[in-house]
């Protein structure tokens, strides 16, 4: 599985519900209501059709597969991307 960091641009209440609907609580972790990552088997325009962002079902976003990482936020975040990451 990859990690993605994902952001909704527009509607993001519809793009995180569509994220939880399609991956399990324990490979989602919501940043703010409209950043969040995700664990998920597959490319990103596979990502974005799932959520409903690339025909714009659910909204607008940007998504990034995270390959390198950095900065400061809370602990909670960090175990959730080390996890995440040492499925890959």
């Amino acid at each position: 599985m990859a990690l993605y960091f994902i952001t909704a641009l527009s509607n993001p209440d519809k793009v995180v519900a569509a994220a939880k609907q399609l991956v399990s609580a324990r490979d989602f972790h919501e940043v703010a209501n409209d950043k969040f990552f995700l664990s998920f088997n597959g490319t990103t325009i596979e990502l974005g059709e799932k959520l409903g962002i690339n025909g714009g079902q659910t909204g607008m976003g940007i998504l990034l597969r995270v390959t390198a990482f950095h900065g400061r936020a809370p602990k909670s975040i960090w175990e959730f991307i080390g996890l995440q990451l040492s499925k890959t």
